[in-house]
């Protein structure tokens, strides 16, 4: 510095850093995505740097994702990509020291939508020996293939094959073919959704056949009520049932009612469906259990207002040690339930006069219920 004669040197530095621009690598490659899948856009910071990095993704639709990276990547995904999300992907990368990369792009397509086919069987009900035949509605254009499934009843899958063509086709069909089957379709690495389930039933002599009735050894149905017998029912199948006390019936699920204890015991069906072999259900049996004999009551005589009259029973009740018996006394003016009592007796307490009139027991034995008794007036 020099002023009027008089100068003074001086000598100030500085420090001046010149950073990398940040570079764009490793870019994710422009693809074809199917509707539904998950689309996933990378890439890499070719001058690495050790401080935070923010970077930009832009794209359709008004698409921006901002984000920043501290590992060298740029990552972005869309979960469910759709068609009208297809086009062109920009990411941008903000260096430190506000460098910035140039954009650099990658074009995204959309393959069409596969549609969810639709399943049928030649038909549901085929003989033991005889063949499968499903057929999937198809889809057009090239590179089509067909995954067959069966289906559990639980809903799991299992695939069976591949096919280039929209059929399905077993061979020798035995009672192990059986169930439920669904299909997709693939093309060109898409997935359509499961079709619809189709049973298909194999009938031969390995078949289970499972007869049933609406009884069980725990919950018989009484005397005088519905036996319903039920057997998987097949179109143009005919059926023979056999049972206690020379029984048969010729309906699929035949109704024996009213029910005797002699319609207790162990029922089976034959199946004949032309050109199968005849299939012989395992027996089911049939639990009715008797009702018990109407009672004879009286009651302790007459008695005066305030005072007690009690009315039981004279008859004996036979019963064992399993049984459940219990005593349903009722007014038979009104024939309404007046008490339910466990022990043989109806104890009228502190009796009014309203009380007076006829009365009459049913006795309830394992669930099942007597005519009435005789009547008693007190």
């Amino acid at each position: 510095i020099s002023i009027a004669a008089c100068s003074e040197s001086s000598t100030v530095s500085t420090t001046v850093i010149v950073k990398e621009k940040p570079t764009i690598t490793q870019l994710t490659e422009s693809t074809s995505l199917c509707e539904g899948q998950e689309l996933m856009l990378n890439a890499v910071n070719g001058n690495p740097t050790s401080e935070a990095v923010a970077y930009t993704w832009t794209g359709p639709n008004n698409f921006v994702f901002t984000g920043e990276s501290v590992d060298t990547m740029f990552p972005v995904s869309i979960p469910n990509f759709q068609a009208n999300q297809a086009g062109t992907y920009e990411l941008t990368i903000g260096g430190a020291g506000n460098c910035s990369s140039e954009s650099r792009s990658v074009v995204i397509s959309a393959s069409g939508k596969l549609v969810t086919p639709t399943l049928t069987a030649a038909t549901n009900l085929v003989c033991g020996g005889e063949a499968i035949l499903l057929t999937a509605s198809s889809e057009n254009g090239a590179d089509v293939s067909y995954e067959w499934y069966t289906q559990t009843p639980e809903g799991e899958l299992f695939l069976i094959r591949q096919t280039s063509t929209p059929t399905m086709i077993i061979s020798n069909a035995s009672a192990l073919n059986s169930g439920e089957y669904v299909v997709r379709i693939l093309q060109g690495g898409c997935e359509s959704g499961y079709s619809n389930t189709v049973q298909v039933t194999v009938l031969d002599i390995s078949s289970n056949i499972i007869a049933e009735n609406n009884t069980s050894a725990e919950s018989g149905i009484c005397e005088g009520g519905v036996i319903q017998l039920s057997a998987p029912f097949f179109e143009g199948a005919t059926y023979t049932w056999f049972g206690p006390a020379g029984f048969t019936s010729d309906k699929p699920n035949p109704i024996i009612t009213p029910a005797t204890t002699l319609a207790a015991g162990d029922y089976f069906v034959v199946i004949n469906l032309e050109g199968c072999s005849n299939l012989t259900s395992a027996p089911t049996t049939v639990y009715v259990k008797p009702l018990p004999d109407a009672p004879a009551i009286f009651n302790s005589g007459s008695a005066c207002v305030g005072e007690t009259v009690t009315i039981s029973v004279a008859s004996t009740i036979p019963t064992s040690d399993n049984d459940t018996l219990s005593f349903e006394w009722y007014n038979a003016f009104t024939n309404s339930l007046v008490r339910t009592t466990t022990t043989p007796n109806l104890i009228l307490s502190n009796i009014a006069e309203n009380q007076s009139g006829n009365y009459y027991l049913r006795l309830v034995l394992n669930g099942c219920q007597s005519a009435p008794s005789n009547e008693t007036l007190v």
